[in-house]
């Protein structure tokens, strides 16, 4: 088995007589991500390798298999389509990924700090129509956040926002991804989402999680995304979770009195501590956030 931590993976690599590695994109606690060309297609592609650390955890190669699986099953221009997955001839598990050109709204927001809602229009109705489509499928993806979101050029998202139209963003890394009919994972399977992110009730461990969960991380990324900073940024780390279970971060207009209160709104009711008080689909948080931005300004 190829070890992911050391092998050198240099440009030109050849994996399996069939991947030529042209070079790497990123890496995480499961694995590489490599920008590659699939000799058997002359397709390039994102090549996600799995860390032989992990291959021999069970969680962990339900998560990379998962993530495969669920790929496979959406077929949506704004969830990223998968090529191929298995395993090379050495035994290292592979996922085959549409290799995507451009940055995530990390990026983004990492270089030019907070953005105006009028910006966010057209991100957020791409984003809630992807999320619809997963959602249709009865998936929760269960880890949106601002480096799962990838984003077309800026250009292009500037036009849509006087349009008024989505744009293409791209939901990437569905390997913490449930099925709604499916058990739910170990506690340390749950775990391995990003928490400051996650709604109350994925936290918790409930076993009926539905696309609210996602909604409300929908909700925490526009915060971050508006005030420029996380809403649990002011909260010490051993206090995060019991942060999230209570609702206990400054309001987002304290942040940034700047966002019209109508949008602080909208962002408040994405981010409900109860479900119930959420929006019930992906759909009409989209709808709500477009006619919060276009209403009349706060008198």
């Amino acid at each position: 088995m190829l070890d992911v931590d050391t092998a050198e993976l240099e440009p030109g690599t050849v994996l399996g007589n069939r991947f030529r590695v042209e070079r790497k994109l990123g890496e995480g606690s499961m694995g590489a991500v490599l920008a590659a060309t699939d000799l058997t297609s002359n397709r390039q592609i994102a090549l996600k390798l799995m860390r032989t650390a992990v291959a021999g955890r069970a969680e962990m190669l339900e998560r990379f298999e998962r993530e495969a699986e669920v790929l496979r099953s959406i077929d949506h221009p704004s969830v990223v389509s998968i090529e191929d997955a298995g395993m090379l001839p050495d035994g290292t598990f592979f996922i085959a990924l549409e290799l995507l050109v451009g940055e995530t709204l990390r990026e983004r927001l990492r270089r030019d700090g907070p953005m105006p809602p009028e910006l966010l229009v057209p991100l957020v109705r791409g984003l809630c129509d992807a999320l619809g489509a997963v959602h249709t499928r009865a998936v929760v993806h269960r880890d949106i956040k601002p480096a799962n979101i990838f984003l077309p050029e800026r250009s292009t998202v500037e036009r849509a926002s006087i349009t008024g139209s989505p744009v293409l963003v791209k939901i990437v890394d569905f390997g913490v991804a449930k099925v709604w009919a499916m058990n739910r994972l170990t506690q340390e399977g749950i775990a391995v989402g990003t928490f400051r992110y996650m709604a109350p009730e994925q936290l918790g461990g409930v076993e009926d999680l539905d696309g609210r969960a996602d909604l409300y991380s929908v909700g925490v990324v526009l915060f971050e995304a508006l005030a420029g900073e996380h809403p649990f940024q002011r909260v010490a780390n051993s206090d995060v979770i019991s942060a999230i279970f209570s609702g206990d971060h400054p309001p987002l207009r304290q942040v940034n009195p700047q966002v019209p209160a109508a949008v602080a709104a909208i962002v408040g009711k994405a981010m409900a501590v109860n479900r119930d008080d959420r929006y019930a689909s992906a759909a009409g948080l989209a709808e709500a956030f477009a006619k919060a931005v276009h209403s009349p300004p706060d008198r």
